[in-house]
């Protein structure tokens, strides 16, 4: 009966992906009526597409739109050209960016007024033309990219004027040595042996791969990667060397390196942990943990698919931990599983982490793949059923119900059922968000 649940799921995911990326494509023509709606438009090109606009005392504006890649995902960008090659204004028409990031990007007006008045044929490059946004350099380098491709279509197909620009060089610096010596270290065994050596270097993925790089893994991004979303690898190195580091250490070793060593989420659950009281799970938590966290896998990845938005089932609480910049029910989220951290041994990565249930399916497919490819049987998985976060945990053969105090029952059986609340709230603020799309 399990396998025909799991088929049937994955069935749905199939046809979510199907219907998000036939039947649902962006009308951006409508978008950019509304929004022009003082001029009078004219389609002059399809695509890429570019109008001509006409407004009331006579003077022709031209639109050019273009497109960039964020950190989440694709942004259109509609600019406005004046009549003399100059920029008016430019407007985000549709994203896919990680809410968080673009919040602190369009909470900076300087951002977009820097762009008001350059010219059409102006490189727009980051840090030397255009100043882009701490925090959020990502997000800029989207805007900018999306901006100088409008700009540039009008200026050589309709303005008659000539552009250069220099390509982006592959940026390999400190921040990418960094992560590359932390990857490097989760095959030292004497680093985790150590007891002060294992603190330090969870301490540095707090401190490098947290606040420094901003860089965790989450269901967004890879999900993205599906959706044939791939992240310019000029200006997102540090994202390519961690999710290929991670993924190329379950495909080729069958190991995690990511859940339990590299997330500085998982570091800051342990450092919470050792100064909270540990408490054990009670039985039905135990029993259902994992179904529910595949549950949430699931729904995450139906609402991306059906969306083709990665941020609607982004619902880990990392960008709000370590940049403060997060949206809605995030901020009831991440203070849940801080709380919870403190009473629960790696509260998020063992009960809700989608990413973890994902590395956790990807090791358990290659496994079986392994045990088919050499004629043997696999027998049954004796990893507990609703713990992964990289460790074998207690199995809940061993646990009793009635060996947990009533404090501890109390205590977890709220934390869990309330952060799954605060998680089924950011579903269902999703899903109104894309239904009023």
């Amino acid at each position: 009966m399990k396998g025909v649940v799991y088929l049937v799921g994955i069935l749905l995911l199939a046809i979510a992906y199907w219907y998000g990326t036939v039947l649902t494509p962006q009308n951006l023509d409508s978008i950019i009526r509304t929004k022009f709606s003082q001029y009078t438009i004219e389609r002059v090109q399809e695509k890429p597409p570019v109008y001509s606009l006409h407004a009331a005392d006579g003077k022709q504006f031209w639109l050019g739109i273009g497109e960039g890649k964020g950190y989440g995902g694709t942004m259109n960008v509609a600019v406005l050209i004046k009549p003399d090659g100059s920029i008016q204004q430019l407007d985000i028409l549709t994203h896919k960016e990680t809410p968080g990031y673009l919040i602190r990007v369009l909470s900076k007006p300087f951002f977009t007024y820097q762009f008001r008045s350059k010219d059409v044929s102006d490189s727009f490059r980051i840090a030397k033309d255009v100043d882009a946004v701490s925090g959020a350099t990502i997000s800029c380098r989207g805007i900018t990219e999306a901006t100088r491709n409008a700009a540039h279509l009008v200026a050589t197909g309709y303005l008659k004027r000539n552009v250069t620009w220099e390509q982006t060089a592959i940026q390999f610096g400190i921040r990418e040595a960094a992560l590359l010596l932390l990857i490097g270290a989760t095959f030292i065994p004497l680093v985790f042996r150590n007891k002060m050596l294992r603190n330090l270097y969870y301490a540095l993925t707090i401190g490098v791969l947290g606040f420094w790089l901003n860089a965790s893994l989450s269901i967004s991004s890879i999900s993205a990667l599906t959706m044939g979303f791939v992240p310019d690898y000029h200006t997102t190195l540090t994202w390519w060397i961690l999710t290929l580091s991670s993924l190329g250490a379950i495909v080729l070793l069958g190991r995690n390196i990511y859940c339990n060593k590299l997330c500085p989420f998982f570091a800051v659950q342990l450092f919470l942990g050792k100064i909270g009281i540990k408490l054990k799970l009670p039985l039905w938590v135990q029993k259902h943990g994992t179904t529910v966290a595949d549950f949430l896998l699931w729904s995450s990845l139906l609402i991306i698919f059906l969306s083709r938005t990665p941020a609607f089932g982004s619902f880990e609480p990392f960008a709000l931990a370590f940049s403060l910049e997060g949206v809605g029910v995030q901020w009831y989220i991440l203070p849940l599983t801080i709380a919870g951290s403190l009473f629960i041994t790696q509260y998020w990565c063992r009960l809700f982490c989608p990413v973890g249930r994902l590395f956790s399916v990807l090791l358990r497919t290659r496994r079986t793949c392994i045990a088919h490819c050499r004629n043997t049987q696999t027998g049954r998985n004796n990893e507990c059923a609703s713990m992964q976060n990289g460790r074998n945990c207690e199995r809940h053969t061993s646990q009793k119900d009635s060996a947990s105090t009533t404090f501890s029952v109390l205590c977890t059986g709220f934390f869990y059922v309330l952060t799954l609340f605060a998680v089924a709230m950011f579903f269902a603020q999703s899903v109104v968000d894309f239904l009023g799309r």
